[in-house]
């Protein structure tokens, strides 16, 4: 009989500092983890301000905070209680205003029949979370269809106020075939000195080739429902969950609230089986496979997600296995930031060859702005952006995870 391998967890491999946010990132504590946590936070080596730090890179101090002021305030140290005290405030009246905002936009679009789908933010927020607090949100992203953008941003201008950040060269016809969307800003909120940030898609994640048959799906499947009263969209429940999965690996899984969202949504949706066949079907279907197994991987490890071990078994027959994700090369000189332990690329994650190779062009058309910030180049010589993207991406995955050019070779072959 064949003993099945126990597979690592690499919950054992975090600090106690970031264990202890882990936990405490959860919507709800047993007493278990109650206990586990006291331990932790009681020890005289836990670093506070690095606690804080951690909570505030990855975006969970709302939710972390609510828990350490119920649970365990003795423990709290009162410059530690401070700091978290005024980012909630500033959160809490953040999170208020963008939701007056979100308002006016969906009745703006309804009335004028733009059909709309909430993309993250103030609306994922309450149906995980049941309440509009317990995570930060910066901006608000609507995905509207393609022939109603024009429409939708004479709308914003007129109406609300909103005018285009850093209006781009480029025609609204090559955004369309090149990027995802457009930001536009209306003007700083008095009471909080920012503006409102809305995020107007076409399409969700990459842009109108690289998500096509997401959005045929989204479209074709999506349904009526409501925000607060107002109509809007809502896409599948499996599309959203598989939108969730890919945005998280755009973003490499770089914040833990990432993370959590997609356990909350797996715990939220309570996927049925026939639900998980659709996943995995519509994942290959739409090129997102990779995106999928690597998500679920984390979740799985991470929060101890409820996803059926046939679904991993499916999912890791067309790329790597799940304990490969999960560990950090032995070439790698370094891993990545809590919580991916080694580095992936977009161009991995792709199914397909077309998209890899369209993802490529569209990534050296368009530089990323922190190579603008740090090259900066006349106008004239911008086309030498073009190679230095190449050069830099291609020299950043040699060295998260190659040993050797040749080792790199092997590997892209």
């Amino acid at each position: 009989m064949k003993i099945k391998k126990k597979k690592e967890n690499h919950f054992i491999l975090l600090s106690p500092e970031q264990k202890s946010l882990l936990l405490l990132s959860n919507k709800t504590l047993d007493n278990l983890q109650k206990t586990e946590l006291l331990k932790i936070l009681s020890r005289q080596d836990f670093d506070w301000d690095q606690f804080f730090n951690f909570s505030f890179q990855h975006s969970l101090w709302p939710i972390v905070y609510n828990k350490l002021k119920n649970d365990f305030p003795f423990l709290i140290p009162l410059d530690i209680d401070l700091k978290f005290r005024l980012l909630c405030k500033h959160i809490s009246k953040r999170n208020s205003l963008l939701l007056d905002e979100f308002k006016k936009i969906l009745f703006l679009f309804h009335d004028n029949g733009i059909q709309t789908i909430s993309l993250k933010g103030l609306d994922l927020c309450q149906r995980l979370y049941e309440d509009f607090f317990s995570k930060t949100v910066t901006d608000i992203d609507l995905l509207v269809p393609t022939s109603d953008i024009q429409k939708a941003i004479v709308l914003l201008r007129s109406k609300l106020g909103y005018y285009p950040h850093n209006p781009s060269s480029y025609k609204l016809s090559s955004l369309f075939f090149w990027d995802k969307d457009l930001t536009l800003l209306t003007k700083k909120f008095e009471e909080d000195q920012a503006p409102s940030i809305c995020e107007l898609h076409w399409a969700p994640c990459f842009n109108g080739v690289l998500d096509k048959k997401f959005l045929e799906s989204t479209w074709k499947e999506s349904s009526m429902s409501a925000f607060e009263g107002i109509p809007l969209q809502r896409m599948p429940k499996e599309n959203e969950f598989l939108f969730l999965l890919a945005h998280g690996g755009k973003h490499r899984w770089e914040k833990l609230s990432y993370l959590l969202d997609l356990h909350q949504f797996i715990l939220w949706a309570n996927f049925s089986q026939q639900d998980w066949e659709r996943v995995i079907e519509k994942a290959f279907r739409f090129g997102w496979s990779r995106f999928c197994l690597l998500g679920i991987a984390l979740s799985k490890n991470y929060y101890n997600s409820p996803i059926p071990e046939p679904v991993f078994e499916i999912l890791e027959k067309s790329w790597i296995k799940n304990e490969e994700i999960l560990s950090v090369p032995k070439s790698s000189k370094r891993s990545s930031s809590f919580p991916l332990p080694r580095y992936f690329t977009l161009y991995e994650l792709f199914d397909f060859k077309k998209h890899k190779f369209f993802f490529i062009l569209k990534s050296l058309r368009f530089p990323s702005s922190e190579i603008v910030k740090t090259y900066r180049l006349p106008f004239f010589l911008s086309f030498l952006y073009i190679p230095l993207s190449a050069f830099i991406t291609i020299r950043g995955w040699i060295q998260r995870n190659c040993s050797s050019l040749r080792e790199f070779i092997r590997r892209i072959k």
